[in-house]
């Protein structure tokens, strides 16, 4: 868990730093103008605003978690973890008998996976791409 934060969080904190910066300040002062409470601000200006950032590093995140790898190496955890990287790597490294086609699903299953997560925000960005037109 702690190696998780350590490896995320520098991530995560640059990407939404970098888009609080850009968040625009006429429609904050605005707010603060017509009595607005800090929390309002937050939760009508601020976060619609970077909510397309937020979608980005949970996928990110998310298909970083796909290939979770060095932890198990580095930490000597292969009893006790499992990711779907180290059961590739265990069937092809495997003293015992090679498991290409093994590792060959399951390195299939992991891109269907991730496509299949990644569709709907494929399809969303597709449409206001349309209608921006």
């Amino acid at each position: 868990i702690i190696y998780g934060i350590w490896h995320h969080s520098p991530f995560a904190f640059v990407v939404f730093y970098a888009a609080l910066q850009t968040v625009p300040q006429e429609p904050v002062e605005a707010a603060i103008i017509d009595g607005a409470s800090r929390f309002q601000r937050i939760k009508h200006i601020v976060l619609p605003h970077i909510y397309p950032v937020v979608t980005f590093v949970a996928l990110i995140s998310l298909m970083d978690n796909f290939r979770v790898f060095e932890p198990i190496i580095g930490f000597s955890a292969e009893g006790s973890a499992q990711s779907l990287s180290w059961l590739i790597y265990d069937n092809l490294v495997n003293e015992e008998v090679i498991l290409f086609g093994s590792a060959a699903a399951t390195s299939m299953m992991t891109i269907v996976g991730i496509a299949i997560l990644l569709a709907p925000v494929l399809i969303r960005t597709w449409k206001e791409f349309k209608t921006a037109r």
